[in-house]
């Protein structure tokens, strides 16, 4: 009987960030549909998750190539309230991005050169004092699927 009362407790603890997970992977199952269907020769580049506290971001390295459209998605766990997307070129000179107040940046960008950008997503609002549980989830296609934010 303990065993079983461990077990379900083991259960009980691991529901939420099944869910959470599930939740993300809905999100990114829903990113794939969406490009599958506006640019069927699309491919996904990435897809990076992390743990981000309010007031913090995560950045990562790309390689772009001139002339190809890259749609990207910030996602993130219902603890988000605001979450910002942004592209930087090589000089720390911003590109594109998505600062809409909203949980859900995109945006498409069609890079003018080939060359090293970054990308940052800003947690502004996270109800979670552990932090929210984000991804960035790039594709490199053949047309523009979102506007390019620039606010």
């Amino acid at each position: 009987m303990k065993q079983f009362t461990t077990l379900a407790l083991v259960a009980i603890l691991a529901a939420p960030a099944a869910a959470l997970a599930n939740d993300l992977i809905s999100e990114h199952n829903t990113n794939r549909d969406v490009l599958r269907h506006n640019d069927p020769g699309a491919r996904e580049l990435l897809l990076r998750q992390a743990r981000i506290h309010q007031g913090r971001t995560f950045t990562l390295p790309l390689t772009l190539q001139a002339g190809k459209y890259y749609t990207f998605f910030g996602d993130c766990d219902d603890d988000c309230n605001n979450m910002d997307m942004n592209l930087l070129a090589a000089n720390g000179a911003r590109v594109a991005g998505d600062n809409l107040p909203d949980n859900q940046p995109l945006f498409t960008f069609r890079a003018p050169r080939s060359g090293n950008y970054r990308i940052v997503l800003s947690m502004k609002d996270c109800d979670n004092r552990n932090g929210c549980q984000a991804s960035i989830h790039a594709f490199k296609g053949t047309r523009r699927v979102y506007d390019t934010f620039t606010r």
